[in-house]
């Protein structure tokens, strides 16, 4: 497995994830967890508001995983169409409870 960070922001990490062989991920019913442990919290992870380190008791992260595709280009459209398709969906609701607003 290989990972990378490729977004940080003033309150969120984004951590991506390359397995070696997708198809072995979360394989059966159960979803496989990722257990990510933070050694050295000091300094990178402060809160703005109480102005401290992280808490000792969220060094560990636990996220299930769910089932991987193999990442060619056929899997990167598909990606890409069924965000435009989820994107048409939305428009098209919101529209139409705007016109039912509007006419009713």
């Amino acid at each position: 497995m290989t990972w990378k960070v490729t977004r940080f922001e003033a309150d969120e990490m984004k951590i991506s994830l390359g397995f070696h062989s997708p198809f072995y991920i979360s394989k059966y019913a159960d979803q496989d967890d990722v257990v990510v442990h933070i050694k050295d919290f000091r300094d990178m992870f402060v809160s703005k508001t109480l102005l401290t380190d992280l808490h000792i008791n969220y060094t560990t992260l636990r996220c299930r995983v769910p089932k991987q595709m193999e990442d060619t280009a056929f899997s990167r459209s598909m990606v890409v169409t069924a965000e435009n398709v989820e994107t048409l969906i939305t428009a098209s609701v919101l529209s139409s409870v705007a016109f039912n607003i509007a006419f009713t």
